[in-house]
């Protein structure tokens, strides 16, 4: 699991931005000590925000299980954002034994919530049969209550759910309009898949044109499947076309 998941989790449950949380970063020692000392007093957000930094080794020395003694702390109050932090522990074994199975108990506690990361990594575990039988179904579903609040990971899914026809009746015009609500959102696998809708005339008539111009949002991202896809319509001669 990446450390950035976790940074994302937490400006997603405390209503923060990633810049607010470099400038909080800024004296990591004293900052921990403030947010030691609310969660101490049982406030859940500080609790959840405490455990990260024990994730992050913010403040204080990197500790996988202290994090999720705090992530735990919080949960049990029903904090969605220590539901969902206390899943990720569980599904991936930091600082405790993996398990699934618990970690979708705590995703489905955030998401019956109308937390909208519960909803979308409930849809996870449900589309790779993780501590549950897969089930594209329920996947579907899942992702489609996180995509409808706006999640630009869960409408990538969805789309190519639709894409696909896995949990869904295949559609096409579904798949390009929810890779579009995404990609309007600057999410660089959205703009991707969109660029592919184009150019294979799925969902849209084909366009060279607006293939290359979502491949080409998706390169200023650093998006490498984008940079290849734009290589090959160079070789095969498309991008010349619309010159």
């Amino acid at each position: 699991m990446k450390k950035t998941t976790f940074a994302l989790t937490l400006a997603i449950c405390l209503g923060v931005t990633g810049s607010a949380l470099a400038q909080n970063a800024i004296d990591d020692a004293k900052l921990a000590a403030k947010v030691r000392a609310s969660a101490d007093h049982g406030v859940a957000h500080a609790q959840v925000n405490l455990g990260a930094m024990y994730v992050l080794g913010q403040g204080v020395e990197r500790d996988e299980a202290q994090a999720v003694a705090w992530f735990r702390k919080a949960a049990d109050q029903g904090d969605a954002c220590g539901q969902v932090s206390l899943g990720m522990m569980y599904a991936n074994g930091l600082g405790i034994e993996q398990d699934g199975i618990q970690a979708v108990e705590l995703y489905r506690k955030a998401a019956d919530q109308g937390d909208v990361r519960g909803q979308y990594m409930l849809g996870r575990m449900y589309a790779y049969g993780q501590g549950v039988p897969r089930d594209d179904a329920q996947a579907a579903a899942w992702f489609r209550k996180a995509a409808k609040q706006g999640n630009a990971t869960a409408q990538v899914k969805l789309g190519k759910m639709y894409g696909q026809g896995r949990g869904v009746v295949q559609d096409y015009a579904q798949a390009l309009a929810w890779y579009r609500k995404a990609a309007d959102q600057r999410n660089a696998d959205a703009q991707v898949a969109l660029g592919m809708m184009y150019l294979y005339g799925r969902g849209v008539p084909r366009n060279i044109a607006q293939a290359a111009q979502w491949f080409r949002e998706a390169v200023k991202q650093g998006n490498v499947a984008a940079e290849e896809a734009l290589r090959m319509m160079t070789a095969a001669g498309l991008i010349g076309l619309i010159r």
